[in-house]
């Protein structure tokens, strides 16, 4: 195993910057770490803005280290988990940050087995999250909301005024913003700031329930996240290095985010046609070419729409 020195913020392989296609980047995430942490794909973004979020994680490292492993063929391997995450008890956590509909495919399947029984063999502590873990909701919507205000300047004033109000039990976040004469932005940055906590089972708004931690909601954890969705006891197996066989599941995995859209007002195919299209595609006015089509706005003023 090849590991950069603990003073060192460097990755153990440095991220492909040149690619067009990657999403490549960092964030500085100061109440946890003193250095950035780098992404390189849409779905480790989206890992680093959860886990800047969690009550139980402490630090995160991005690609931290090199695990070598022997693949089935008897090949010698090397393996670079994406994150560390090290939590509030101290013990470190290799996360490999997949796509589920990826992930579930049989060939990586057998690719990701022996590296799973290798970190298990060395007694190292090693989890996969999915997409369809990091987007669960209406969690996912707050961590986005709430990453806003993570490296936010936090008041002492406001957090001994909010520690205070709440001591009583919860209550909704207008009610504390009157009672503390406090702004929004303000409870959603000692909320980012993990100093307090809200109802998790519903949308993040003005209106939502807060509490201290654990008085009584407690707050967004890597454990949790980690166990939810249908797929979560498959991944913990599957971490431990055994083959999945549940072979519905499996299925399923192709088509999650399909399974998980339930048809709405706006998911519905035909009728809903009492007005005009918003851009009429004349023989004139219609451009055929995409790179030309891209540069225009894709609708006209209508004056039965009011645009707010």
């Amino acid at each position: 195993m090849k590991e950069p020195s603990k003073k060192s913020s460097n990755s153990a392989r440095n991220l492909k910057k040149s690619v067009p296609h990657r999403t490549v980047g960092g964030f500085n995430v100061h109440h946890i770490n003193p250095f950035p942490v780098e992404y390189e794909s849409y779905n480790e973004r989206n890992t680093t803005l959860l886990l800047a979020l969690c009550h139980d994680v402490s630090s995160i490292r991005s690609q931290p280290v090199v695990f070598d492993y022997v693949d089935k063929q008897g090949k010698h391997r090397k393996h670079t988990p994406d994150f560390e995450e090290t939590s509030i008890t101290g013990e470190p956590l290799y996360l490999e940050v997949k796509a589920l509909e990826d992930l579930l495919k049989p060939q990586n399947i057998a690719k990701y087995i022996p590296i799973a029984k290798e970190y298990y063999r060395q007694g190292v502590y090693f989890r996969f999250l999915t997409n369809i873990q990091i987007e669960n909701q209406p969690v996912f919507q707050a961590v986005k909301l709430l990453f806003r205000y993570v490296n936010s300047v936090s008041s002492l004033v406001h957090l001994e005024r909010a520690q205070h109000f709440l001591n009583d039990g919860a209550m909704p976040i207008v009610a504390l913003m009157e009672k503390a004469q406090m702004e929004l932005r303000d409870v959603y940055t000692l909320m980012a700031k993990r100093q307090i906590t809200f109802d998790l089972s519903k949308p993040l708004n003005r209106n939502s329930y807060i509490s201290l931690p654990n008085q009584p909601y407690g707050g967004i954890t890597l454990e949790a996240i980690l166990c939810s969705t249908r797929y979560g006891d498959l991944l913990q197996k599957l971490a431990l290095g055994h083959q999945p066989t549940d072979k519905s599941l499996l299925a399923a995995a192709k088509n999650w985010r399909q399974s998980n859209n339930h048809a709405d007002v706006w998911s519905v195919v035909g009728d809903f046609a009492e007005l005009p299209p918003l851009r009429d595609a004349s023989s004139s006015g219609f451009l055929r070419g995409p790179k030309l089509r891209r540069a225009f706005a894709p609708g006209i003023y209508h004056p039965q729409i009011t645009v707010e």
